[in-house]
């Protein structure tokens, strides 16, 4: 029986409202991670920090990030704590780390304290994500995340301009700022999850500004699921271990490592383009402008990452965008001002906002279903190494032969990702099934 028109406006009332709740929060959130992301390398190195350290600072905030999150998350099944309850200690932390920041002089105490304030913003996305689906009925993630990448690059418009003209220390207030913006969107949500009679909305997730989060959240459902089959009795033969998958999926396995060498590319540029933008007389405001272009050319392609799948193979997305960060990591090394670096950071609409999508779907088409769980942890993996590995890397070489050689590094291994990529293709097309081109959904009557 079709329902009311009576009943169906508060449906929808309903849902708007949640997704309201939700996209403030992911907004908020994003002005903070953007505030500490996207300027982490710029202000160590305002402190006189050397790059070798800056770059090892990084990388542990990386690797401390995705090995805190499986325990918060088994936290969380136990009785008595919320996500909300998470991020409200995880953002009052950071906004006490934030405020105490001006008052610190020693540069090893701020590069811990930057450390601390990296892994809260990294830890606290998937907790987010988690806190607004758990208001169930009407959650279109693809728009919050969209509200997300926009206030990604608003803030970095803006913590640009206040580290110009203002100093490091109205930074930190900014930052914190940001942070109470997100406790203050916290207490939109209720302290259980809400139980509104709405009909859920599925979307697909596009990934978006930080894809190590992304791929983490992506993959704790599959986590818990394999813990729960874990606990059951065996109902098959014993599963090898990662040896044996390498065995089973060599081309997958490959894919992963041309993978690696494109995102090592992709975290160069981005952790120390402050470098290339000080090399061209640029500054933190040029820093700022440069990050929200690449924010805000992203948005239309993630949240239309489906349509583009019906006109496209997960394969082709897969080698196209690969090639499009070569593409960009070329264009920034050529790059002879401040305004071609920006023309250089479009690129991202081809590269980053399609590449990691597809990359977690191919991984679920490229194995079985038993190894699912294995397949999306290992792209999670490939994810972190590759940041980590982008800082250690990047800061020795900018340490020793400065930016030109940097470049020319990124410029390699992005190529040798792209090619393989590309090479690979046609194989991956043939052996993995679901790769192919969606149908076409039929319009909706009207």
């Amino acid at each position: 029986m079709n329902p009311s028109p009576s009943a169906a406006a508060p449906a929808r009332h309903g849902a708007t409202h949640l997704n309201v709740r939700f996209a403030l929060l992911q907004g908020a959130y994003f002005l903070m991670y953007c505030a500490i992301n996207a300027f982490i390398a710029n202000n160590l190195l305002s402190y006189g920090i050397s790059h070798a350290v800056v770059g090892m600072a990084i990388a542990v905030g990386a690797v401390g990030s995705s090995l805190i999150q499986p325990p918060l998350g088994r936290v969380l099944d136990r009785r008595g704590l919320t996500p909300r309850r998470l991020l409200f200690v995880l953002f009052t932390v950071g906004t006490a780390l934030s405020l105490a920041l001006p008052f610190v002089q020693s540069a090893a105490v701020v590069t811990c304290l930057y450390v601390i304030l990296f892994i809260i913003g990294q830890t606290a996305q998937p907790f987010v994500n988690v806190q607004g689906l758990s208001l169930g009925a009407g959650v279109n993630f693809g728009l919050a995340r969209s509200f997300g990448s926009l206030a990604y690059a608003v803030a970095a418009v803006i913590i640009g301009v206040v580290i110009a003209n203002l100093g490091m220390a109205a930074y930190d207030v900014t930052m914190a700022a940001f942070f109470v913006a997100c406790d203050a969107c916290l207490l939109l949500f209720p302290a259980s999850p809400a139980t509104d009679d709405v009909e859920r909305d599925v979307v697909q997730e596009p990934v978006g500004q930080d894809a190590e989060a992304d791929a983490v959240i992506a993959d704790a459902g599959l986590r818990a699921e394999a813990e729960t089959d874990a606990k059951a009795p065996a109902m098959g033969p014993a599963r090898e271990g990662r040896g044996g998958f390498v065995r089973r999926y060599p081309l997958f396995v490959a894919a992963l490592a041309a993978a690696f060498f494109i995102l090592c590319g992709h975290n160069g540029i981005g952790i120390y383009l402050i470098d290339f933008i000080g090399d061209l007389g640029g500054n933190s405001q040029s820093l700022g402008v440069a990050t929200a272009v690449a924010a805000c050319v992203e948005v239309p392609f993630m949240a239309n990452y489906q349509r583009i799948r019906q006109a496209l193979s997960c394969t082709a997305i897969v080698a196209a965008s690969g090639t499009c960060f070569f593409l960009k990591s070329l264009a920034t090394m050529l790059a002879t001002s401040i305004p071609m670096i920006y023309g250089a950071q479009l690129l991202q609409a081809l590269a980053y906002a399609l590449f990691l999508p597809a990359l977690v779907e191919l991984a679920g088409h490229a194995v079985e279903e038993r190894d699912s769980v294995t397949a999306q942890a290992l792209v999670t993996t490939t994810i972190t190494i590759s940041f980590a590995a982008a800082s250690l890397a990047g800061a020795a070489l900018q340490e020793r032969f400065g930016s030109h050689a940097t470049l020319l590094a990124i410029v390699a291994v992005s190529a040798v990702g792209a090619l393989s990529l590309v090479a690979m293709a046609p194989r991956m097309r043939a052996a993995f099934h679901g790769c192919e081109r969606l149908a076409r959904l039929p319009r909706k009557a009207a």
